[in-house]
């Protein structure tokens, strides 16, 4: 005999279904208290796709100059190379000496340049880098992970990677700087006869690309822009028995000069260029913060005498001194803008110094001393060595120091 069950239904059926009282054994509470959980509908997640692949986009767009088989094989490279641990600091120096300038940090690790050869070091102390070179008066300049080693003075000069040395060449007169930009360009300043010197800028495969003739100033440092399409270079000259310095700006697209900036009675040291498009020029009575279209702000050093400088991300860290040989010291941080945003006083002469993040270092007295780059408010010191020469940042917390014969490391207490 066939039993007919009766009707089940959905609950929403029920809900409306008259005859599902409350005798009937089949039927089940009503939800009506029951929230359910909304679902996000599925064109969010197509948008949300679309912005992600068009940031990415971007930022492929933006980098395709860097982005050239090269330098993704470089950055691999970079990767490998970086992996593994040192036997920490101290770590002896490779060679007999080295100068102040040859001696800073990039992205945590420690360039090198000694009177012999480039290393660089991580932050356990492990070799990156360790390339020989013949050079009687090497320097050094870097963007990402190419480093430009050049004889001042001389013609020879070489480009390093972190595998092996990229390329090696001469130049036809002496060299008096250089630099190097993270895709491969180059630029370098040498002599030439019958003008104060010759700017000549070459693309990653070693071709040239540009070349000026400097007729009034001596050039004493070069700046690349971060994709090598522009450059600043700072010189100086003399004019009624006084010395007078220049900023030019240059388009590689534009066979002159775009823009020439004058300054009297200074003598610039140091050009750098800024991710913003301005340029930073030191020199030894002021600093200038320079637009590319010569319009710039000055900061007088009132008659003190500069004893180190550095220059980090737009901003100036500065110790100047009343008087030469004076027993005390100030430091000051000069903004992207050139106004002055921190200062600091000090007992005693300072002989180097470093800024990273909201950390200004200075060396001094056989110690570091730390400072918190917002307010001025003294973190602490540490003891840096009596032969200690030169101190880098590593990070906020953590100092390199260049002593006669080995690197340590310091930290904030």
């Amino acid at each position: 005999m066939n039993r007919k069950h009766p009707k089940r239904f959905a609950d929403d059926e029920m809900d409306q279904d008259g005859t599902l009282e409350e005798g009937n054994p089949y039927s089940r509470p009503h939800s009506r208290g029951r929230r359910r959980t909304p679902r996000v509908p599925k064109w969010v997640y197509r948008v949300v796709v679309i912005l992600a692949l068009c940031v990415a986009g971007m930022l492929l767009w933006f980098n395709r100059a860097n982005l050239t088989p090269e330098n993704i094989l470089e950055w691999m490279q970079v990767q490998t190379v970086g992996m593994g641990v040192g036997d920490g600091y101290p770590t002896p120096i490779v060679g007999s000496s080295v100068e102040k300038g040859n001696f800073y940090c990039r992205n945590k690790d420690l360039y090198v340049l000694s009177d012999t050869r480039l290393t660089v070091l991580n932050s356990t102390a492990r070799e990156l880098v360790s390339r020989q070179h013949s050079f009687g008066a090497p320097a050094m300049k870097s963007a990402g992970s190419r480093v430009m080693v050049y004889n001042i003075g001389g013609t020879g000069y070489q480009i390093e990677g972190f595998s092996d040395t990229l390329f090696s060449g001469n130049t036809e007169e002496n060299i008096f700087t250089a630099d190097i930009s993270g895709n491969g360009k180059y630029a370098l300043v040498t002599e030439d006869r019958g003008y104060c010197a010759k700017l000549t800028v070459y693309f990653p495969d070693h071709t040239e690309q540009y070349s000026y003739e400097f007729a009034d100033y001596y050039i004493t440092d070069i700046s690349l822009n971060r994709d090598g399409s522009r450059a600043a270079a700072c010189g100086i000259s003399a004019q009624n028995g006084a010395v007078v310095s220049a900023v030019y700006f240059f388009d590689f697209n534009n066979p002159a000069a775009e823009t020439v900036v004058t300054f009297d009675s200074t003598t610039l040291l140091d050009v750098e260029y800024c991710e913003n498009g301005s340029v930073i020029a030191v020199g030894d009575t002021m600093l200038s913060v320079v637009s590319s279209d010569g319009e710039h702000t000055d900061y007088s050093f009132q008659g003190q005498r500069i004893s180190a400088y550095a220059v980090d991300n737009g901003r100036v860290l500065l110790a100047l001194m009343p008087y030469e040989n004076s027993i005390s010291s100030r430091l000051v941080i000069v903004g992207e803008n050139g106004q002055e945003t921190m200062s600091a006083e000090l007992a005693y002469p300072v002989s180097s110094v470093s800024l990273y993040g909201d950390t200004a270092a200075a060396l001094a007295n056989s110690q570091i001393y730390f400072y918190t780059v917002s307010t001025g408010t003294v973190l602490g010191e540490a003891d840096s060595g009596s032969d200690a020469r030169a101190i880098a940042l590593m990070d906020e917390q953590n100092a390199y120091v260049l002593g006669v014969s080995e690197i340590r490391r310091a930290a904030v207490p």
